[in-house]
């Protein structure tokens, strides 16, 4: 199986060209494991002349490396990995395609650690879906991993056992091979490298965007045992595939670092064997069925809803960190999901034409969060979380253990809010601060009635 290499032609001619395909066939010759100085060798130049490059920076000759890495290049492979050596056909292809490309595809690749059985959903960019060995080799690219790491094998049968969430995004691309394979070297050395962007999250943005999705579901309400994990899977880690061959690809993923428990079986001698399998945290039947309106409709409806003035501040942001951190930073971080959705900067400030005058702060958001949600205990459960803030943040005595139902509290209440808010932007495209006035008038006279 050879690495496919999509289109053809280049930046400075529409298909291989006859001095390329000679040049190559020269390096085709180079035994492994080659050269101590590829780059600084005739026919490695002569390779570079051929692509239009009089001479060749470290960019270009990276670049090019990394090309002749992918496809199979022979002084790249040990004898034990012939069977891996590409052609210089595909050689002059993949080098000619990455001349003229002016976009990539990215497909991040999560295994969903500790799941249960899923269904199979798809929508938007994203899907969540059970792999063959095979069919997790092609996403990977397995024949180009074997080639660029022969030294680190790649264990589809194991990773095969887990469940994936896998999303793609087109994306464009610095039209010089030099400055993707290298793109440290072409920064703005000016710039502020200490600088934080308060929009980059943990997560690569289409990863994130699949993750909150996925989290308006009542996980809480579906685990088995919430009380020591609500979430139904964890994403320990993102392989992002990049179909760009002068981009240096990511190592091999190692099967070890997810969740496995020992399995112990009869043979058919009924002697015990101990094997292993994917550990999971089980959730209840019905979880199944509320999976499956996670769909493309309502991914769709979640799209349109977060393009909205109510999702202009980081409601998402912050119930993706809750799932992805631990402790007291998943309080934290669920709590802010709330204030995020439901708060303004006002709410502190005194104005005369104010018909709650003596309603500030906090106070402000738990009104908003009844209305929201109609639900009059609300209020009082996001009281409760915010006290275990405050004496957090700011030190005052008498914080104990948050107990795990005060965790799942916090969880379910930020995921009731992110859910309703999607509802009420897909109704009311106002400004925010107008909808949050009429939530406020709501609420408050809530709380006068209840």
């Amino acid at each position: 199986m050879m690495t496919e290499v999509p289109g053809s032609g280049s930046a400075v001619s529409g298909a291989p060209t006859d001095s390329l395909s000679a040049a190559l066939a020269a390096l085709w010759r180079i035994p492994h494991p080659g050269p101590d100085n590829l780059f600084a060798t005739r026919d490695f130049k002569a390779v570079a002349a051929a692509c239009g490059r009089t001479s060749t920076t470290i960019g270009f000759s990276s670049a090019l490396h990394n090309i002749l890495r992918s496809v199979g290049a022979p002084f790249a492979l040990p004898p034990d990995h012939a069977h891996l050596v590409g052609t210089t056909e595909q050689a002059a292809t993949a080098i000619t395609h990455a001349f003229k490309r002016t976009s990539t595809l990215r497909r991040h690749l999560c295994p969903l650690d500790l799941a249960d059985r899923l269904p199979p959903l798809r929508f938007g960019p994203g899907r969540v879906v059970d792999l063959t060995a095979e069919e997790l080799g092609a996403l990977l690219d397995a024949p180009r991993l074997a080639r660029f790491y022969p030294g680190h094998a790649l264990d589809l049968r194991r990773l095969a056992q887990f469940t994936w969430l896998v999303v793609e995004e087109t994306v464009p691309v610095d039209p010089r091979p030099e400055a993707r394979a290298l793109p440290f070297m072409f920064e703005n050395w000016n710039r502020d490298f200490g600088a934080i962007d308060p929009h980059q999250g943990h997560f690569a943005r289409p990863v994130a965007d699949a993750l909150f999705f996925l989290l308006t579901g009542a996980w809480e309400d579906w685990a088995d045992h919430a009380e020591i994990n609500w979430r139904g899977f964890q994403v320990p880690w993102v392989y992002t595939f990049d179909d760009d061959l002068s981009v240096r690809p990511q190592a091999p993923p190692d099967p070890d670092s997810l969740s496995w428990e020992p399995w112990i079986i009869d043979d058919e001698f009924e002697v015990q064997i101990e094997l292993e399998r994917p550990s999971i945290l089980s959730l209840h039947e019905v979880a199944a069925e509320e999976l499956s309106r996670l769909d493309a409709s309502r991914w769709r409806s979640v799209l349109k809803a977060r393009r909205t003035p109510l999702f202009s501040t980081p409601v998402a942001h912050f119930l993706v960190q809750a799932f992805h951190v631990d402790g007291i930073d998943e309080l934290l971080a669920h709590i802010s999901t709330i204030e995020a959705a439901l708060g303004l900067q006002a709410d502190f400030m005194v104005r005369k034409t104010d018909p709650f005058p003596t309603v500030r702060g906090t106070k402000r958001v738990e009104r908003r969060l009844t209305a929201l949600l109609d639900d009059t205990q609300a209020a009082g459960q996001f009281n409760v979380l915010f006290d275990l803030r405050s004496k957090f943040v700011h030190g005052r005595a008498g914080l104990g253990l948050i107990t795990s139902e005060q965790r799942i509290m916090a969880r379910k209440l930020a995921r009731r809010t992110s859910a309703a808010l999607v509802e009420r932007a897909l109704q009311d495209q106002r400004p925010r601060e107008q909808i949050l006035a009429d939530l406020l008038a709501d609420g408050m006279a809530m709380q006068a009635t209840s």
